[in-house]
């Protein structure tokens, strides 16, 4: 049965650029490590894919809802179904003393935020500095080999999936149409930034798991001896 918008899939992938065949992303290692793009704080294997969510390229994910788990394929993909056609217009020319400002020393190939929006250094002359806000695969053909691991059916994995997507560990626990999420964060993590990961956790699962209710319960904190004896953390209900 083909796939449909709101399924959650597993699949692992290759991504290559159709005029040289360099790979620019993978789920594989072994792939990774030939096409010398290996990234060691990177977890190699299937990714989470939300059918509809976007996650994907749109020509990937059209092509992902005429698959079937367990099928795999390869295709071609023009820039309007990948990362877009490139615009001159995202290619400017900023004063060298704006990086200065920043305290940024930038030269050819240096990723930068301009204004909250992500570009490349292209060169550095005469005291400007030419920066290009186009996607770095805006205008390319991309080849494409893709393949449907699994469809995630119980709303904990599902949810599972979720945390593995945003690279967060932790436990669910399923209740009937509850699911409590123990989340493993650093204890010295900013409040600000454990509020925005739950918060995007509770807003994805709203929109792709309706049915179901979320709690967070607190992690107990580590034990301490206390009049003598140490007491152990209450087990969930």
């Amino acid at each position: 049965m083909a796939l449909s918008k709101g399924d959650f899939l597993e699949i692992d992938f290759t991504g290559r650029i159709a005029s040289s065949m360099e790979v620019f992303d993978t789920s594989l290692e072994q792939v990774a490590r030939d096409g010398k793009v290996f990234k060691d704080d990177y977890r190699y294997g299937p990714v989470l894919v939300i059918v509809g969510a976007g996650m994907v390229v749109k020509g990937l994910e059209q092509r992902l809802m005429a698959m079937e788990t367990g099928q795999e394929t390869t295709f071609t993909l023009q820039p309007e179904q990948a990362f877009g056609p490139r615009h001159a217009g995202l290619v400017r020319l900023v004063p060298e003393a704006k990086f200065h400002e920043k305290k940024i020393e930038p030269y050819p190939g240096l990723f930068v935020d301009i204004d909250d929006m992500p570009a490349k250094v292209m060169s550095v002359a005469s005291g400007r500095v030419r920066i290009d806000f186009n996607h770095p695969l805006a205008g390319r053909e991309l080849h494409y080999w893709v393949k449907v691991i699994r469809k995630l059916e119980q709303p904990r994995e599902k949810l599972e999936g979720l945390l593995r997507h945003y690279g967060v560990d932790g436990a669910v626990k399923a209740y009937g149409s509850k699911l409590t999420i123990t989340l493993d964060l650093p204890d010295k993590l900013p409040n600000n930034v454990r509020e925005a990961i739950t918060g995007t956790i509770k807003r994805d699962a709203a929109k792709w798991l309706p049915d179901m209710t979320l709690e967070f319960p607190e992690r107990a904190p580590p034990a301490a001896a206390s009049a003598g004896k140490v007491e152990a953390p209450q087990p969930t209900p």
